[in-house]
C-alpha cells in the first residue's frame, strides 16, 4: 500500500486532515503532554485522540501525567498500531528515537497512516512554538529560522509603501491627536523610547504619550501603572492610535509594519542581558534573542493573538507566539496579521485602561507561571511563595514604565 510519511506529504498534509481523525501520540514526555492539551483545547473536534504509546514506565503513572489513555509501550508498537488502526501518528519520542523510527518506518511500508512530528503539529494547532520542550538543534538544523532574502525584501517594500501611504492619510488625524494629548495633561505629545531592534540594534521608538508624567512609576508592568493612563491615552490605546508615530520608524528602517514588538533597551547592560537570554530577575528566558532575527513591528502575531504582558510568565507566553512568527516568516503571514490588526482596531479591541486581572492563557499551552512584579530598582529574586524581593545595588529593569525615554509598560 502507499506510504504517506511526513517527508513525502508535507505539501498536502493539511488536505489529509478530516473531521474526527483517529490519532495516536507516540511518546509520553513533556512534548506529548503539550500535544494532548492542544488536541483537547484547539482542534475543534478534528482529531479523535485514541491514546499515547509510552516509551517506558508504568502505564497508570504515565496516564496520570499525560492526561490521556496509555495504549502500551513501544515494545508492542507494531501490534498496537495494527490493533487500533489510526489515521495519523504524532511522533513525540525522546528516548531511543532512532530505533523507534526504524520500526515505525517498517510499519508504514504496509499501512496508510500519516505521520507528523509533534512540534509541527503543535504549532499548527496553537500558533505557538512548544517553548518548554524546544532544543537548540530544533533551530540550528531548521532552514525556517533565518528568513530567506526574497520574503525579507518583499515585506520591507510592502512596509515602506503602506507606511508612506498611512502617513499621508493619517497626517490630519495625528495632528489632532497631538493637540488632544497636550490639552489633556502636561507633557510632550510624543515621547521616544530606547528599544532593541534587528540584531539587537538600539533605536528610538516614537509613540503618542498615554500616561501622566506627574505620578510615580510603580513597577515595570502596565497593570501596576493603570491609574497613570490619561483619558485621551485610554482612547488612544483602545484603538491603537498611540502607535501611529511609529510609521516614521518604519520609513527610517527601524521597524516593519509587522514583527515582534521591540523591547525597551535603556542601557547596554540590558542588550547584553537580552543577548544572553536571561531576564534581569535571574529567571532564564530561553531563545529570547531569536526574536531579533527579524525587524520588529508595529503589530505582530503575539499582539493579535495575546495581550499586554504583565509579568514574566506572560512574557514567556508572548515569546511562544513571537518565535512562531520568526519560524514561519512569510508575506502571507504578515498580510494575515495586518488583516487581524485592522479587525482589532475596527472594534476597538485594543487595551485601554488596563486592570491587574490577567486574561486567560492562550489555548493549547500550559498556563504561564504567576506574574512577577518587578520594582524599578534593586536586583530581584523570587522566593518560594512567588513574591518578589529587591536587594543589592540598583539595576535597570528589563521592561521600563512610561515616562520620558524609559517607557515600556504595556508595550
Amino acid at each position: 500500500m502507499k506510504m504517506r510519511s511526513e517527508s513525502g506529504t508535507r505539501n498536502n498534509a493539511r488536505d489529509l486532515v478530516q473531521e474526527g481523525r483517529r490519532t495516536i501520540i507516540l511518546g509520553t514526555g513533556p512534548l506529548a503532554r503539550q500535544v494532548v492539551r492542544a488536541i483537547r483545547d484547539c482542534s475543534n473536534g478534528r482529531y479523535e485522540l485514541l491514546g499515547a504509546i509510552a516509551e517506558s514506565g508504568p502505564a497508570r503513572v504515565i496516564e496520570e501525567e499525560i492526561g490521556c489513555r496509555t495504549l502500551g509501550t513501544v515494545r508492542r508498537l507494531e501490534k498496537i498500531l495494527a490493533a487500533f488502526n489510526p489515521d495519523s501518528i504524532i511522533v513525540a519520542v525522546t528516548d531511543g528515537k532512532m530505533e523507534i523510527m526504524e520500526r515505525l518506518l517498517l510499519f508504514l511500508l504496509h499501512s496508510n497512516v500519516t505521520v507528523r512530528p509533534a512540534v509541527e503539529f503543535y504549532e499548527e494547532l496553537t500558533g505557538q512554538v512548544p517553548l518548554d520542550t524546544l532544543r537548540p538543534d530544533d533551530f540550528v538544523f531548521s532552514r525556517e529560522v533565518r528568513p530567506g532574502a526574497f520574503p525579507v525584501y518583499l515585506n520591507r517594500a510592502i512596509s515602506i509603501f503602506l507606511a508612506a501611504l498611512g502617513i499621508m492619510l493619517t497626517a490630519p488625524l495625528m495632528a489632532l491627536v497631538a493637540m488632544a494629548v497636550r490639552l489633556d495633561s502636561d507633557g510632550p505629545a510624543i515621547f521616544i523610547q530606547d528599544r532593541a531592534g534587528l540584531n539587537g540594534r538600539r533605536f528610538g521608538l516614537r509613540k503618542f504619550r498615554t500616561m501622566r508624567l506627574d505620578s510615580p512609576e510603580r513597577s515595570v508592568w502596565a497593570a501596576e501603572n493603570a491609574d497613570r493612563i490619561t483619558r485621551v491615552g485610554e482612547l488612544l490605546r483602545r484603538f491603537r492610535l498611540d502607535e501611529l508615530p511609529q510609521l516614521f520608524n518604519v520609513i527610517k528602517g527601524d521597524m516593519n509594519l509587522v514583527g515582534p514588538r521591540p523591547h525597551p533597551s535603556p542601557s547596554c547592560e540590558l542588550v547584553e542581558l537580552i543577548s544572553r537570554n536571561v531576564a534581569e530577575c535571574g529567571v532564564a528566558i530561553p531563545y529570547y534573542s531569536m526574536r531579533s532575527l527579524v525587524r520588529p513591528g508595529i503589530t505582530g502575531w503575539a499582539q493579535v493573538r495575546y495581550k499586554y504582558a504583565n509579568g514574566l510568565g506572560e512574557e514567556m507566553e508572548k515569546l511562544r507566539y513571537d518565535l512562531y512568527y520568526v519560524k514561519h516568516y512569510s508575506v502571507w503571514l504578515d498580510l494575515r496579521i495586518l488583516t487581524m490588526t485592522l479587525a482589532v482596531i475596527a472594534r476597538g479591541g485594543g487595551h485601554g485602561r488596563i486592570t491587574g486581572q490577567a486574561a486567560p492563557a492562550s489555548r493549547g499551552a500550559p498556563s504561564p507561571p504567576p506574574a512577577v512584579v518587578l520594582p524599578l530598582s534593586g536586583r530581584h529574586e523570587v522566593d518560594k511563595a512567588g513574591a518578589s524581593t529587591a536587594e543589592g545595588p540598583p539595576v535597570r529593569a528589563l521592561l521600563s514604565t512610561e515616562g520620558g525615554r524609559r517607557s515600556g509598560a504595556g508595550r
